[in-house]
């Protein structure tokens, strides 16, 4: 599984579980309307292996994501998401540099 379709995973299963209020199998029990998730309290986490032999994790500090719901019709759901990669987070900044530079995520040109 590549790194980006990690990420894109990640990301949508932290936002599905974010805008529900109650947790419920059931998608007529749902609320229905726009949901946004708060910002301040979330954030999209990542691991790679490194070498094989541990992880590393990262973390994106700035998203915004959106779900629009109707129980009755689950299957016109829309969920929008927005990742900052400038926002990216490793703990050393020399690597996020790395990470941010035209080689990766290229966070000059995706801001």
């Amino acid at each position: 599984m590549t790194v980006l379709r990690m990420l894109t995973f990640t990301l949508f299963a932290t936002l599905l579980s974010a805008c529900v209020s109650a947790p419920t199998l059931e998608p007529a029990r749902l609320p229905p309307g726009e949901w946004r998730l708060d910002p301040a309290h979330a954030s999209t986490l990542w691991r790679i292996r490194h070498m094989g032999l541990s992880w590393y994790t990262g973390r994106f500090d700035a998203i915004e994501a959106q779900l629009s719901f109707d129980a009755a019709n689950p299957e016109d759901a829309q969920l929008t998401a927005i990742i900052e990669a400038a926002s990216l987070s490793t703990s050393d900044p020399d690597f996020d540099q790395t990470l941010c530079g035209a080689s990766w995520f290229d966070c000059d040109a995706h801001h």
